[in-house]
């Protein structure tokens, strides 16, 4: 998406440049030649109409490129922030419902913390991974544990 926002942005603001720059214009040819002083070259209104729909054309086509570039950015941001944001909101939920004594509770937000740390991480370093992994593997034996308890 990222990519087709950049080539609608540039082709819009090509069009753009093109549509602004069109002559609109045409030569007139008069029968006695030009000893009045009328003009040489008069406006046609269908080229200004061409000039018009163009210009709005790309205008459109520059706001569908930005709203893509915006959009696809600011989405992969917010995922990549949100996933260990709500990780630790369920696991902190999840351990004051084990000191409620609420089990039930604490293994739906375990299992929903879990969720988030299993499913919500791209591509990690080594030493981030390792802890990730380490923290799955202890939040499966609390769940392990809260179940037996059950």
């Amino acid at each position: 998406m990222k990519a087709l926002g950049g080539i609608l942005l540039g082709f819009g603001l090509l069009f753009l440049f093109l549509a602004v720059t069109m002559d609109t214009t045409v030569a007139v040819e008069y029968d006695n030649g030009n000893s009045l002083g009328l003009p040489e070259r008069v406006n046609n209104i269908g080229l200004m109409n061409d000039q018009s729909n163009y210009t709005i054309i790309s205008l459109g086509m520059i706001l569908i490129g930005v709203i893509l570039l915006i959009v696809k950015n600011n989405g992969a941001k917010k995922t990549s922030q949100s996933y260990p944001l709500l990780f630790q909101k369920y696991k902190n939920l999840a351990e004051y419902d084990v000191e409620k004594g609420d089990f039930a509770s604490a293994i739906r937000n375990y299992q929903l913390s879990l969720s988030h740390l299993e499913n919500g991480f791209g591509t990690l370093p080594e030493k981030q991974e390792t802890k990730r992994q380490n923290l799955i593997a202890n939040i499966k034996l609390k769940l392990f544990e809260l179940t037996n308890n059950l």
